[in-house]
């Protein structure tokens, strides 16, 4: 047989994996934590970064692609990225749009949801919310970004408890991932199956919930 070469979507792997599926989030990249050599996502830089011009950040979509030789010994693999989501948080900002959620993600790729903004919130237990409000006929090509009259409540993610872990909802009030970790470990358990494009926005919302909230503990030093 000749020469062999296929190509993986790295984030179709992570769809394939049984429930619970465990995400690991480094700062820069996520892996599956039963696959932590090959990369499902990257982000153009670490979120640890707090340069105030820096407010926004590419996240990618790993494929890898896999060529053996033709004696069988080896294999080359090539990673190739390719844009699924622009996150931005302006939160840092001491001067910004105010015409524009400080939290949002835009979708340049067509395997993307939509543009998504993010709406931060107190809850109950003096801890920060964030409600992801998906925008499915917007695009980053758009002028208008978002269309309050149209988007829908994509996900809702808060602790149960004060100190607690967050815990990720759906539109139905179905608690589908928790998070667990912190620091460079942190971990995001699905509970559910999930559609690809789901998960993918799924992903890029919990790094940009990640990046929003060490933006905001300044504020909120106790949650």
């Amino acid at each position: 047989m000749g020469p062999d070469s296929t190509t993986q979507d790295q984030a179709s792997l992570a769809q394939k994996t049984s429930v619970p599926t465990t995400l690991i989030f480094d700062g820069q990249q996520i892996t599956l934590e039963n696959e932590p050599s090959i990369p499902l996502y990257r982000l153009s830089r670490t979120i640890a970064c707090k340069v105030q011009k820096h407010c926004s950040i590419i996240f990618e979509q790993i494929e890898v692609v896999e060529t053996s030789r033709p004696d069988g010994k080896d294999s080359r693999i090539r990673q190739s990225p390719h844009d699924l989501y622009y996150l931005v948080n302006s939160l840092l900002m001491l001067q910004r749009r105010h015409d524009t959620p400080a939290c949002y993600l835009t979708a340049p790729s067509s395997k993307a949801l939509g543009n998504i903004q993010v709406d931060v919130y107190d809850t109950p237990s003096q801890c920060l919310g964030f409600k992801a409000m998906l925008n499915a006929d917007r695009s980053a090509d758009n002028v208008q970004l978002f269309k309050a009259d149209t988007q829908q409540i994509l996900f809702d993610t808060r602790p149960k408890l004060k100190g607690g872990p967050y815990q990720w909802t759906d539109a139905n009030g179905q608690i589908i991932a928790y998070e667990s970790g912190k620091g460079d470990d942190n971990k995001l358990i699905i509970q559910v199956p999930l559609q690809q494009d789901i998960m993918d926005a799924l992903a890029a919302l919990w790094t940009l919930r990640l990046w929003s909230y060490s933006s905001l503990m300044s504020m909120h030093p106790s949650c």
